[in-house]
C-alpha cells in the first residue's frame, strides 16, 4: 500500500468518525416530545324517548283503515235478571268492511258469546247470527217503575280508532216485530257509535245498540205495592180497636209481614249504593206502622198506671179516648201526606 493510499484511508476513517459523533450529539440534543395528558371523554348514554305508560303503541297497519258499517238486529231477549244484571240476547250482526273481515277480529265488550254462525251473503257483506249473555248495570232509582237500557257493545279487538271507525246502519237495524220481554214493555231502541278510552290502551271505536224497556206498571203495582199497602192498611185498621193489646198484636203482625216481604223483594234486584223509590215508600210504611205500635204502647201504659192506682178511672178513660181519637185521625193523615210527598218529589 502506497503512502497516498494510506493517507486517503486514514482521512476517510476520520471523516466517518466525525460524522458518526455528530449524529449521536444531535440525537441527544433533540428532546423527545412528551405526549400530552389524555383527558377522558365522558360517555353519554342516549336517553330513550319517554313513552306513555298508559298508552300502548299503535298496532301495525293491517290494511284495515277505514269505516266499518254495522247493522244490529235483535231477534229476542230472554231471562232478564235484575238481581245480577244480565240477559240472554239473540241477534244478527251485519258488517261492511274495507277488508275481508272475520268475526274473530271483533269483541262483544259487555258480553260472553256462546255461539256464532256466519250467514252466507254472496257479496262483500258479512252476516253473523250471535247468541250471547250480556251484562249491564241496572238503573234502579225509579224502582219499581224503572226503565232500563239493555246494551250490546261491539268493538275491534286489536285495532284502535285511528284505523277502524264504526258507523251505524240505522236503516238495517232494529228489533224483531212482536218481540217481548217478560214483565217489561219494550218502548224502542237506539244505536250509536262512540269512542271507548282505555287507560292502558288507545281509544277504540265502539258501536252500541240499546233495547229500551219499561217495567210493566200494572205488574209492578200488584207484585210490589199491593202487598205493602195491604200490610199498612191492616196496621191502620188496628187503630179502631179499643184494646191496646189487640192493636199491638195487629200492628206487630203487619210489621212482621212487611219484613218478610222486604226480604223477598231484596232478592230480586241488585244491591244499590243509592235510595230507590221503593226504599222511600217503605220508609213511610215503616214509620206508619211504628206510630201504630207507639199509640198501642201509650194506651197500655195508661191502663197499667190505672191498675196500679196512679190514675183515677175517669182520667184514664179520658186519656185513652183522646189518644184513640187523635191516633185514628193523625196516623192515616201522616201516611197519606208522606206518600204523596214522596211521589211528588220523585
Amino acid at each position: 500500500m502506497t503512502v497516498f493510499q494510506r493517507v486517503g484511508l486514514f482521512t476517510a476513517l476520520v471523516l466517518l468518525a466525525l460524522t458518526w459523533s455528530g449524529a449521536i450529539s444531535a440525537t441527544a440534543a433533540t428532546p423527545t416530545p412528551t405526549p400530552a395528558p389524555t383527558t377522558a371523554t365522558p360517555t353519554t348514554i342516549p336517553t330513550p324517548t319517554p313513552t306513555s305508560t298508559l298508552k300502548a303503541p299503535r298496532p301495525p297497519d293491517i290494511n284495515a283503515k277505514g269505516n266499518v258499517d254495522v247493522a244490529i238486529f235483535v231477534e229476542r231477549i230472554e231471562q232478564l235478571d235484575m238481581a245480577t244484571g244480565w240477559f240472554d240476547a239473540f241477534f244478527t250482526v251485519g258488517m261492511r268492511c274495507p277488508w275481508d273481515c272475520t268475526w274473530d277480529e271483533f269483541s262483544v265488550v259487555n258480553g260472553k258469546v256462546s255461539s256464532v254462525t256466519q250467514i252466507p251473503t254472496g257479496d262483500t257483506r258479512k252476516l253473523w247470527s250471535v247468541e250471547a249473555r250480556m251484562f249491564f248495570t241496572p238503573e234502579l232509582h225509579d224502582y219499581p217503575f224503572d226503565a232500563q237500557q239493555l246494551p250490546i257493545k261491539i268493538e275491534h279487538a286489536d285495532v284502535d280508532a285511528r284505523l277502524v271507525t264504526f258507523e251505524p246502519l240505522l236503516a238495517l237495524s232494529g228489533l224483531e216485530q212482536g218481540m217481548n220481554v217478560s214483565g217489561w214493555s219494550i218502548t224502542g231502541w237506539d244505536m250509536s257509535s262512540g269512542v271507548h278510552d282505555y287507560l292502558d290502551r288507545d281509544e277504540f271505536s265502539q258501536i252500541v245498540f240499546n233495547t229500551l224497556v219499561d217495567r210493566n206498571t200494572m205488574s209492578s203495582s200488584f207484585s210490589v205495592l199491593l202487598p205493602a199497602l195491604t200490610m199498612t192498611l191492616i196496621a191502620l185498621a188496628s187503630l179502631l180497636l179499643r184494646d191496646p193489646r189487640d192493636q199491638f198484636r195487629a200492628g206487630g203482625t203487619a210489621l212482621l209481614g212487611m219484613l218478610l216481604f222486604w226480604v223477598g223483594i231484596s232478592n230480586t234486584i241488585d244491591q244499590t249504593a243509592y235510595i230507590t223509590l221503593l226504599d222511600k215508600f217503605m220508609a213511610v210504611i215503616y214509620a206508619t206502622i211504628a206510630l201504630v205500635l207507639l199509640t198501642a204502647v201509650i194506651g197500655e201504659l195508661a191502663i197499667q198506671r190505672f191498675e196500679k192506682g196512679k190514675l183515677p178511672a175517669g182520667e184514664t178513660s179520658s186519656q185513652r179516648q183522646l189518644l184513640h181519637k187523635w191516633s185514628i185521625i193523625g196516623v192515616p193523615t201522616f201516611f197519606a201526606i208522606a206518600m204523596l210527598g214522596v211521589w211528588l218529589a220523585h
